[in-house]
């Protein structure tokens, strides 16, 4: 009897230690959270440069701004899955250069916080020069969602243009 109440007690111990382990995490994350920084889950570009951009594309579905400035992108970004990108507390702007169009959404969800989506441009494509694409039907100068969705909340939207029939 001694035996089987000494095992009740450290199973009722062991219980009691793994709920306030689980307990400690959910406090550090929401810490961490609270005080600016990202969830574990979430990339945190805190170099406004393109290539910090895609990395962190590349590398999570959330995606947080630390860091102010103008990110011109190479190439409009193909989005294929759910991202959203945060630009709470910062003052970012992506850009395409006056030459692309910035998003494509091919599927998923993309949603934008607090950024500027800016110059981008979608135009008839032509087939000399190989330049342009997607705004012979005036399809979206800064984003196009195709088959997808779009979710903004505090977005600028500045200087972009489809141009086309």
């Amino acid at each position: 009897m001694f035996a089987r109440k000494k095992n009740q007690t450290l199973l009722l111990q062991s219980r009691t230690a793994l709920v306030a382990l689980f307990l400690l995490a959910v406090v550090v994350i929401c810490l961490n959270v609270a005080n600016g920084q990202a969830a574990p889950s979430a990339a945190v570009v805190t170099s406004c440069t393109y290539s910090a951009l895609i990395d962190a594309i590349y590398s999570s579905d959330t995606i947080i701004f630390a860091c102010n400035g103008v990110i011109t992108l190479d190439n409009q970004i193909e989005i294929w899955s759910d991202k959203t990108l945060d630009g709470s507390g910062w003052n970012v702007t992506l850009s395409g250069g006056n030459s692309h169009r910035v998003f494509l959404v091919s599927s998923g969800r993309l949603t934008l916080r607090s950024l500027t989506i800016a110059n981008g441009k979608a135009t008839v494509y032509d087939c000399e020069s190989g330049k342009g694409g997607g705004g012979g039907a005036g399809l979206g100068g800064a984003i196009f969602v195709d088959n997808g969705e779009l979710s903004i909340d505090r977005v600028n939207f500045n200087n972009n243009q489809a141009i086309g029939g």
